[in-house]
């Protein structure tokens, strides 16, 4: 009898330890099913890109203004390779927001909307999307001589302005600023109007301190008569080849800030050009057009961008 109660109780016991080891296996495996899923997802907030396909019949009209033309050419070539050239809904110019709103076009890359841009809209009762995807920084070159780091924004609205008119005003050497300028009609000239002055012109400048073209600048701060009085203003990439190259010129700090892509991606470097994309709210759900902001926002698309010229920032808001 005792013998039958000892088996018993062995019997028991080994059905108890069973039990309790498949339990405990079955929760290492719900936690790793878990994690499985948590590391997909996390995956899946990474977008890279390289897993985004557009046809050539799944992509959108995209519009540009003129100075934004090689930001949206670049990304198409990255996601339709050589059939970007078959592009035929793909248009530039200058009315990029009247052909959006105008439904000629679902999705445009242009400078934020002016007030003729917004009572258009108004006008058509249209209500449009703004995000924004790129920034173009405007940096300011002296001679690496000049004994100035950085400059405030004010300061410099106030030398274009010809409001300050000697280094030593803003704690450099005691001799005059020769202000070099661009262009009255370049790219470059009207962003630094729009972006910086404010309510401020721009000063008349003589014909021999308008540099159109970016290696003349360059060769007159450098190196020119004026090289050590002088300060002169390019978008980024222009001049970027030239400081590798060229001891003689330097790079200004804004209010600060080094114009680095950190900087200039996060918005905290002051004197930039914001470029948006516009959508209308009606085709916020479009399918394609959810496809290509996925594809603009990548780090393909991204990488498309810097080849541009122009630094891509986070993609943050769709309201």
């Amino acid at each position: 009898m005792k013998k039958s109660l000892v088996w018993v109780l062995i019997i028991v016991i080994i059905l108890i330890l069973g039990v309790t080891a498949f339990f405990i296996c079955g929760k290492k495996d719900d936690n790793n099913k878990g994690d499985n899923l948590n590391n997909n997802n996390n995956q899946s907030t990474n977008i890279s890109g390289e897993n985004i396909t557009i046809s050539l019949e799944e992509y959108p009209s995209v519009y540009t203004d003129l100075n934004g033309n090689s930001v949206v050419s670049n990304i198409a070539e990255s996601f339709l390779g050589s059939d970007s050239s078959k592009l035929e809904n793909n248009l530039s110019g200058d009315n990029a927001y009247a052909n959006l709103i105008d439904g000629n076009v679902q999705i445009i890359y242009a400078p934020l909307m002016n007030k003729d841009n917004h009572k258009y809209a108004d006008e058509k009762g249209v209500e449009l999307n703004l995000i924004q995807l790129t920034n173009h920084a405007i940096v300011f070159i002296v001679n690496s001589e000049n004994p100035n780091v950085g400059l405030a924004k004010e300061e410099l609205i106030d030398i274009y302005s010809g409001k300050i008119k000697k280094w030593n005003e803003v704690g450099g050497a005691a001799r005059d600023i020769v202000v070099y300028q661009r262009g009255a009609n370049s790219d470059v000239q009207k962003d630094l109007a729009n972006v910086m002055m404010e309510e401020e012109k721009i000063i008349s400048a003589n014909k021999n301190l308008i540099k159109e073209n970016i290696e003349d600048l360059i060769k007159e701060i450098a190196d020119g008569e004026n090289a050590k009085s002088a300060i002169g203003f390019a978008y980024l990439d222009e001049v970027q080849k030239y400081l590798a190259d060229n001891q003689n010129i330097k790079l200004l700090l804004v209010d600060g800030l080094d114009p680095i892509e950190e900087n200039i991606s996060n918005n905290t470097y002051p004197v930039k050009v914001e470029g948006y994309l516009a959508i209308k709210e009606s085709d916020m759900t479009n399918a394609n057009v959810q496809k290509w902001l996925d594809a603009a926002f990548s780090s393909k698309g991204k990488e498309a961008i810097r080849k541009a010229g122009f630094v891509a920032v986070e993609r943050i808001s769709e309201e």
